[in-house]
């Protein structure tokens, strides 16, 4: 689990697929119990 800081609020996401020196994809995780209702859409590519 990864930790990212925006606005100083604390997002937490996990590592889903990545490629050494070409990309790093990440995957929000649910912050609330209606959160984890929610189908996964938020994901953030690094390249």
């Amino acid at each position: 689990v990864f930790t990212f800081v925006w606005d100083q609020e604390e997002h937490k996401a996990r590592l889903t697929s990545h490629r050494t020196n070409h990309f790093a994809k990440f995957e929000y995780l649910p912050e609330t119990k209606e959160d984890e209702m929610i189908p996964p859409t938020s994901n953030y590519d690094w390249k």
